[in-house]
């Protein structure tokens, strides 16, 4: 009997520590990140897209474990930024993939930090310092997606990373487009970087920002258009065209998608 009781005894006091530890650090974790809803102008059928907002100053490391997500040991040995970003990232992507019907709580660090998600779906994950966001589909419905969102490029910068990013025809076409300079170079670079996350698990390894070149930008229907200038496999070779999506989602931020 005395064991009996000692037993329910450690059930309850798991119980107990386990209902409260969860009810202290809700307020915490609502504090820290919540789903954000954003109008975009991308095809939503069979997309599987969340966005969250984040602010790294709530974040606790304790969230990895109360949400089933495992944390690599490079990232539980980085700085609270880091950490907070990664969270955000991967608890973004259960949010989408759950949409998809498919529970994943490890989603590892491949090579050139690509993020490795099961074959039975193709996703990408983005993030800023205080948004994150992920696509997901279902393979045979799309067979290379890639999403990225970034901080618009100021002018200093453009200046000092322009040569290698774009061609010089390319910077014509920016020109010609009635964005902004800055607006239609970190165009250029999120949709080059969208590019890269769709063609990368098909690749296997890195390839430069001059492997793509920006040949179209339709600002009234939010719709770029990039063509490979050199092969990278042998179903991927020079020539091949990818369509893509835009958006501004507010002055700062330009968020770019290829699927296809």
């Amino acid at each position: 009997m005395t064991l009996f009781i000692m037993s329910l005894n450690h059930v309850y006091n798991k119980y107990i520590t386990k209902y409260y530890s969860t009810i202290m650090i809700a307020p915490s974790f609502n504090r820290f990140i919540h789903k954000k809803a954003i109008s975009l102008p991308f095809p939503s059928k069979n997309i599987s897209m969340e966005c969250t907002e984040f602010n790294i100053t709530h974040y606790q490391a304790d969230f990895f474990s109360h949400h089933n997500i495992s944390i690599p040991k490079t990232i539980s040995q980085s700085v609270n930024k880091r950490q907070a970003e990664f969270f955000a990232g991967r608890y973004t992507a259960q949010l989408a993939l759950k949409k998809l019907n498919i529970t994943c709580d490890d989603i590892p660090i491949g090579e050139n930090r690509a993020p490795v998600f099961p074959n039975t779906v193709n996703a990408s994950i983005t993030h800023t310092n205080t948004t994150a966001l992920c696509a997901a589909a279902l393979p045979h419905n799309y067979q290379f997606l890639g999403v990225d969102i970034e901080d618009v490029i100021l002018m200093s910068t453009i200046h000092d990373i322009k040569n290698t990013v774009i061609f010089n025809d390319e910077i014509t076409l920016l020109e010609q487009s009635i964005l902004s300079i800055e607006q239609a170079f970190t165009l250029a670079f999120s949709a080059k970087e969208s590019l890269f996350k769709a063609l990368y698990p098909h690749v296997g390894h890195y390839f430069d920002f001059s492997a793509a070149k920006l040949i179209e930008i339709s600002p009234d229907n939010h719709r770029f258009t990039l063509v490979l200038t050199e092969d990278l496999t042998t179903k991927l070779c020079s020539g091949k065209v990818f369509n893509g999506y835009f958006s501004f989602i507010d002055k700062n931020h330009v968020l770019t998608l290829v699927a296809q």
